[in-house]
């Protein structure tokens, strides 16, 4: 069981690390929220895993700890959609590299139609 729980916590470690690296070398913000929400949602459940799991074991069963995941879910999609459309409103531009971008086209449409 401590390997199990080792092996968890050294994966989410390794993706909390390779989320960092995913926020210092991507082009824009939009491509670092993505590689940061990404990363953090499963190094959270990694590590909450990992803690239900030595909780278990040494406390008895408590799957109070699973409960976060659904939550870390939920909030950390919404809040990077909320930061990604707020930096979109107030201007920040995608990378050059950026082929399309739906959500111009979409508040295009509806400037339009309003």
């Amino acid at each position: 069981m401590e390997i199990l729980i080792s092996v968890l916590l050294l994966l989410g470690t390794a993706a909390a690390v390779l989320g960092t690296l995913g926020l210092i070398r991507m082009p824009d913000v939009y491509n670092r929220l993505h590689a940061v929400t990404m990363a953090i949602t499963f190094a959270t459940v990694m590590m909450v895993l990992a803690g239900t799991l030595y909780f278990s074991t040494t406390h008895g069963l408590t799957l109070k700890l699973l409960l976060v995941i659904p939550f870390v879910f939920w909030t950390s999609s919404a809040g990077s959609f909320v930061i990604a459309r707020g930096a979109h409103r107030t201007g920040v531009r995608p990378a050059p590299l950026t082929i399309r971008d739906d959500l111009q086209e979409d508040i295009g449409i509806d400037q339009e139609q309003e």
